[in-house]
């Protein structure tokens, strides 16, 4: 049985940011600046999402170089384009 989960905005851009650097699309650096934390706590976050933990959503755990063939915009990798940014 499959259970909805509704994710507000800040939760939406959390994920699909932690799923760019899963994917090699972002550093982490870069991400931890765009969601105003540290890169420890990003790499928290990833640790339990690839586990399948839901801690990374701020609700429940109390927290709130060359271009990838996936870019577009000329963004290079580590960088996600403004108009990407503006939709998150």
């Amino acid at each position: 049985m499959r259970e909805n989960i509704t994710l507000n905005q800040e939760e939406q851009k959390r994920l699909y940011v932690l799923n760019q650097v899963i994917e090699g699309k972002l550093i982490a650096s870069k991400a931890a600046r765009l969601l105003k934390r540290s890169v420890r706590q990003l790499r928290r976050w990833i640790a339990e999402y690839r586990q399948g933990s839901c801690r990374s959503n701020p609700r429940q755990s109390g927290t709130a170089t060359g271009k990838s063939s996936g870019q577009r915009n000329g963004a290079t990798r580590g960088e996600i384009s403004e108009g990407t940014l503006l939709r998150i």
